[in-house]
């Protein structure tokens, strides 16, 4: 397997991709605000799209996306989580360390 690194140099470029990331760093702030309303159990099992620092449930991740599309159109910083049909806590674990 062979890893290539870059280094942009482009000022254009670098300028873009922070301007993506802020975006990105706004929607992550309004998951953590808004959290409580999106895990409510009405929401078990749909999606949220986060864009323009708001959240859209849908039925799939790609209405869910095309709500925050219509209402953000130039937020290139959203992302779409899908939320569990619970609200248990999840334990994440090697299985084979456990053994």
């Amino acid at each position: 397997m062979t890893l290539t690194v870059e280094i942009e140099t482009d000022p254009e470029e670098i300028d873009s991709a922070q301007k993506q990331h802020a975006l990105a760093r706004i929607n992550l702030q309004a998951l953590n605000k808004h959290a409580q309303q999106i895990s409510a159990p009405e929401n078990w099992g749909k999606y949220v799209c986060l864009a323009g620092g708001e959240y859209f449930i849908g039925e799939t991740g790609e209405l869910a996306e095309a709500k925050a599309k219509r209402a953000h159109p130039s937020d290139n910083g959203s992302f779409v989580q899908y939320i569990p049909l619970d609200n248990n806590p999840r334990l994440y674990a090697d299985l084979r360390m456990l053994g």
